[in-house]
């Protein structure tokens, strides 16, 4: 996953990987959503040595009392046409299918929604290993 990441996306204080896997993987992943121990999402975890966690809300809260980093992944339905943003300081980012936001987990983020309300927003909380913590930890203090 974060053999993906470009330079220009790296901030000041968070990384987003726009596709960080094939789509068919994503699309694989996406219709197990629910099913975190079906194979394709066992696999997954093993593959990228991480642990996932998935979550019907998007909310900045994966905060595990460790001071890590934590990659909001976010799985957007199919059929969700609204045009949702994720706010970061001073920043908006779209809330858009195989995108993923790494930041640290004690730092939140702001839903901006204006068109009606909010059904289910998906997302993977994304639990590094230490090698990739230390990785994203050199990427960002070097955007600086």
């Amino acid at each position: 996953m974060l053999h993906k990441i470009l330079d220009d996306k790296i901030k000041d204080s968070y990384i987003v990987i726009n596709e960080p896997i094939e789509t068919k993987l994503y699309d694989h992943l996406y219709e197990q959503f629910y099913n975190e121990q079906h194979e394709v999402w066992q696999k997954f975890r093993q593959t990228y040595d991480i642990e996932t966690l998935n979550s019907e809300q998007l909310q900045s809260n994966a905060h595990r009392n460790k001071d890590e980093y934590v990659g909001y992944w976010f799985f957007k339905q199919r059929t969700d046409n609204r045009s949702i943003h994720i706010k970061i300081g001073e920043q908006k980012l779209s809330y858009k299918p195989n995108t993923i936001v790494i930041m640290n987990s004690k730092d939140s983020f702001e839903l901006i929604n204006t068109q009606g309300d909010k059904p289910e927003m998906l997302v993977c909380f994304v639990y590094f290993n230490e090698t990739d913590q230390k990785k994203i930890k050199e990427l960002l203090f070097l955007s600086k």
